[in-house]
């Protein structure tokens, strides 16, 4: 229950328009950007989900979201700049900035919202940006409205980039409310927006991602990019062209099924961790502060112990940032195997 990948099939209609890219003989360079009738199509949607258009210069169509992310890293970073990132987080995201030559620095993504006042506190002159990620790796929150405003607001106020990581955009549960800073955000030069097709598509060996942002930043990413790996596989990225356009049943089927995943485990293990349920993405990240001490002195001796002992394999908090707490993975486990692995779980702690 560790694997960040979706074990859904990818949909045959994303199947089928890559292989018959393939055929028609899409298989050499294309526009390093990406191809036109992709970017179109993604321009469109935005504009269709929050009323926000783009250019087709504001674009880039990457190697999944992740080399993105760290484009942009290598592109703003000198100097010992400082970017703000959530506690816990993704661990990729201090790589990429202590990789360029940049300082990561905490603020905490607590279950109750952000603290905008103590993120206030965090910013000084050295601040090159902030980033966001919602629904959230590792815990599984949603950002609420309001601290999405109040993050626009402050980005305008001291003129750093709010960076968003949309990875797990579409992927929400329940009443939660999907909101992104692309409904709110007045100067958009000061927003960069990546997403990619590697989490509710399945897609995630297609390797393509993108990145909205300031004409800027764009040209010099694609730049970036030109010299480490030239355009996305370009028959994949009309496999993407065909992912965006699948019916919206579909798409609700796949969200479904991974709410059913989330909210079975989270019934399971309530009553032996803290633990709150998940509103989207794949994780819950249960608090075991109160099972360890004598047996276990951390998270990943809990961690090691659990799979050593029971073969079940989770993450440790502290790889992101977060000790106390394990992350589970509902992406690539079915129900029977969710019953059964919380039951081993849960025997663990019982008979530990």
């Amino acid at each position: 229950m560790h694997d960040g990948e979706f074990n859904l099939e990818v949909p045959q209609e994303v199947s089928r328009a890559t292989i018959d890219a393939l055929i028609k003989g899409h298989t050499g360079y294309c526009n390093l950007t990406g191809i036109d009738v992709l970017k179109s199509a993604l321009i469109e949607r935005c504009f269709q989900q929050h009323n926000k258009l783009y250019n087709p210069a504001e674009i880039l169509v990457s190697n999944g979201s992740s080399q993105a992310l760290f484009m942009l890293m290598k592109c703003m970073l000198s100097n010992a700049d400082e970017i703000l990132i959530p506690n816990p987080c993704w661990p990729a995201y201090r790589s990429y900035i202590e990789l360029n030559g940049g300082i990561a620095v905490d603020y905490e993504m607590g279950n109750k919202g952000l603290d905008i006042v103590e993120i206030r506190k965090l910013v000084t002159f050295k601040t090159k940006a902030l980033i966001i990620n919602s629904p959230h790796n590792p815990t599984g929150l949603t950002l609420k409205r309001q601290d999405i405003l109040e993050l626009v607001a402050l980005s305008e106020e001291f003129g750093f980039l709010l960076i968003s990581d949309e990875a797990y955009e579409g992927i929400i549960f329940g009443s939660s409310e999907y909101v992104s800073p692309l409904d709110f955000m007045g100067d958009s030069s000061l927003l960069v927006v990546t997403r990619t097709f590697s989490k509710l598509f399945s897609m995630s060996g297609f390797r393509i991602g993108y990145m909205f942002a300031d004409r800027k930043i764009i040209d010099r990413c694609s730049t970036l990019q030109g010299v480490m790996t030239d355009n996305a596989c370009t028959f994949a990225q009309h496999g993407a062209l065909a992912a965006i356009t699948l019916p919206k049943s579909i798409l609700k089927k796949r969200v479904d099924e991974l709410q059913h995943r989330a909210y079975y485990c989270h019934q399971l293990l309530s009553t032996t961790f803290d633990i709150v349920r998940p509103q989207g993405g794949f994780y819950l990240f249960p608090d075991v502060s109160r099972v360890l001490g004598a047996t276990w002195n951390s998270d990943i001796q809990f961690v090691d112990d659990l799979l050593n002992v029971k073969s079940v394999s989770t993450t440790p908090g502290s790889s992101y940032g977060m000790k106390d707490h394990i992350r589970i993975s509902i992406a690539s486990v079915n129900e029977a195997e969710i019953k059964e692995a919380c039951g081993r779980i849960v025997d663990f702690v019982h008979h530990r």
